[in-house]
């Protein structure tokens, strides 16, 4: 089979079809999408509100602050243990939330627009085709403002200096991938070592002939 990508797919012979003298080939590509080749990934999140950071407050200001100055024998003790008591009160106060990320999550993609993917498709599903076309002229306007949003932020990390941030933002939307060290091409570390032990050489020869020129 002949492709615009090497490698792009892998034959697996196949009985043939009645009396055919030809067998089929079965073709399987060896691409695996993101979502199957790595597991969603759980993160536990702090629920920040108005009421949550108000009672931390006040638990913290009916505290005790001496207690901890008395029983600790130095600052770094002393540092210690106070640090610990407030993550002990934020766990205490602050609601968690666990999600989960998937390796195809984007960051221009909000909760917003997947409820209007979700609504789309339940109107298609449902034959109310009308509603289903008004929905996904919403869907692409929420998209296109999204992404206009999403624009303005990487402008502002360009203006603001910030090469870091501007960069990952370049190459989650250019799909950009490091590459892989030259080593994995090689099909075993004697043909890589070889290599190397032949380019050294060119290398060696090339310095003692322009020596003597």
């Amino acid at each position: 089979m002949y492709c615009n990508i090497r490698n792009a797919y892998t034959a697996e012979g196949m009985p043939p079809i009645g009396r055919s003298d030809h067998i089929m080939v079965h073709l399987l590509p060896t691409y695996v999408r993101k979502l199957k080749a790595q597991k969603p990934i759980s993160k536990t999140n702090k629920v920040w509100s108005k009421e949550s950071v108000e009672e931390l407050n006040g638990c913290f200001a009916y505290t005790d602050w001496g207690i901890f100055k008395d029983s600790c024998s130095d600052l770094n003790e002393l540092t210690d243990t106070i640090t610990e008591y407030i993550k002990l009160c934020e766990d205490n106060i602050i609601l968690k939330k666990t999600v989960k990320i998937y390796s195809n999550n984007r960051s221009s993609i909000t909760n917003e627009l997947i409820e209007k993917i979700r609504h789309k498709q339940h109107l298609w599903h449902s034959d109310d085709h009308q509603e289903a076309r008004k929905a996904q002229k919403e869907l692409d306007k929420a998209i296109a403002n999204r992404k206009e949003e999403y624009k303005q932020k990487i402008e502002q990390h360009f203006k603001n200096n910030n090469l870091r941030s501007t960069w990952e933002g370049f190459k989650m939307i250019t799909g950009y991938k490091k590459k892989t060290s030259t080593h994995n091409e090689w099909s075993s570390d004697a043909e890589w070592a070889e290599q190397l032990n032949t380019f050294q050489v060119q290398e060696n020869f090339h310095l003692f002939i322009n020596h003597f020129n």
